[in-house]
């Protein structure tokens, strides 16, 4: 039984094609760290703000669970860019 994004192949298969496109030069693996650091730090921010605006239309249950959503679909996203690092 699958449990998470992880566990399906095409994330898998696109993380290995991810990995094998870049050469592992020492200039390269700087460049992608430095990269992965700020796609981790703007997709987690995005997380944190839209938390902050569920919490503001909670008394719209639609536009909030929406908004909840949003927020855990950026999580994920953050947690594939970890996967990464």
């Amino acid at each position: 039984m699958i449990r998470s994004f992880r566990g399906r192949k095409l994330y898998r298969g696109g993380r290995n094609e991810a990995q094998s496109s870049l050469k592992p030069s020492p200039a390269c693996l700087r460049e992608k760290r430095c990269s992965l650091t700020g796609q981790i730090r703007r997709s987690s921010w995005t997380t944190q703000s839209m938390l902050a605006e569920a919490w503001a239309r909670r008394r719209y249950p639609v536009a909030s669970v929406s908004q909840l959503t949003d927020a855990l679909a950026e999580a994920t996203e953050t947690q594939s860019w970890r996967d990464e690092a």
